[in-house]
């Protein structure tokens, strides 16, 4: 299996058209076709059946996907990630702590800040209820509280 023939069964699984999946990967028709029968020979079986509103996925298409969706997305996130290693770090951090924490951490995190221009970092604060509301909600990235015991999710 290759990469753009895996590339091309999402696109035409999500969109449930191989006209649509070419112009989403920006291919022509005729190679995203050319992609999903490849792949079907390799693996010897059909992945899409034709039906009336687009083409639907078999059995085995059905697997592949499960499989092969959460791969994809972690190739996506290494690539990302080994992109970001190639020069200067860049983006939001959202750090969420109590009120009597943030002290003994701003001046290292004012060093970070100086050190790193491109990064955005955001410091919010609240009690241990809402320190755990915000990381669960996904509005912070990383959570400083006094929790004795921690919550079972953290």
């Amino acid at each position: 299996m290759e990469l753009q023939q895996l590339r091309g069964f999402l696109a035409v699984a999500k969109t449930a058209s191989i006209t649509e999946a070419a112009q989403q990967l920006r291919l022509t028709p005729s190679s995203v076709s050319i992609q999903i029968k490849k792949l079907e020979q390799e693996l010897g079986v059909r992945l899409f059946d034709r039906a009336k509103k687009g083409l639907i996925l078999t059995g085995s298409g059905k697997i592949l996907l499960e499989i092969v969706l959460p791969a994809m997305e972690s190739l996506r996130r290494a690539e990302a990630m080994v992109k970001d290693t190639a020069g200067e770090i860049a983006g939001s951090i959202v750090i969420a702590c109590v009120y009597d924490v943030k002290q003994y951490y701003l001046p290292l995190l004012a060093d970070f800040a100086k050190s790193h221009k491109k990064v955005n970092l955001t410091i919010l604060t609240g009690d241990n209820t809402e320190i755990l509301a915000l990381l669960t909600s996904g509005e912070a990235d990383f959570g400083m509280a006094r929790l004795n015991p921690p919550a079972r999710q953290f």
